[in-house]
């Protein structure tokens, strides 16, 4: 299998890790690093406004996407990991009803990706992580 390793210029190079990673074989999976709403000196992108937090990290999730030759339509899972779900998710419809231009939507073509819709489990409650899950 080829691995490629992508630190797109348009993000700071983390020293700790490498930002995308794709593995390819009889087909290419694309593995995005983890996102915090913070900029190249570490300090919070829009401190307490949950929509800029969001806006800074679908953007810079956007570009990890196109760096690896995809888009938000290749996307199966994505995961969040939160400390109040109930929180999370009020207000993650709230910024996903003014969601700009290329960004993820619930809707989709059911023959390439299931639907980015929150479902819960009691697994994933304990563990305090809020997942997308295509079911």
């Amino acid at each position: 299998m080829e691995k490629t390793f992508i630190n797109p210029p348009e993000l700071y190079k983390h020293p700790s890790y490498t930002r995308v990673i794709t593995v390819k074989g009889p087909c290419k999976f694309i593995y995005l690093s983890g996102q915090t709403p913070s900029d190249e000196n570490y300090q919070p992108v829009g401190k307490g406004d949950y929509k800029k937090q969001y806006e800074h990290i679908i953007d810079a999730l956007t570009i990890q996407l196109k760096a690896a030759g995809a888009t938000w339509a290749d996307v199966i899972s994505r995961r969040t990991y939160t400390l109040d779900i109930d929180k999370t998710a009020r207000r993650h419809a709230r910024c996903a009803s003014s969601r700009r231009s290329g960004e993820p939507t619930g809707q989709h073509d059911a023959r390439r990706q299931p639907p980015l819709t929150p479902r819960f489990s009691d697994r994933n409650r304990d563990r305090r992580s809020y997942r997308f899950l295509g079911l």
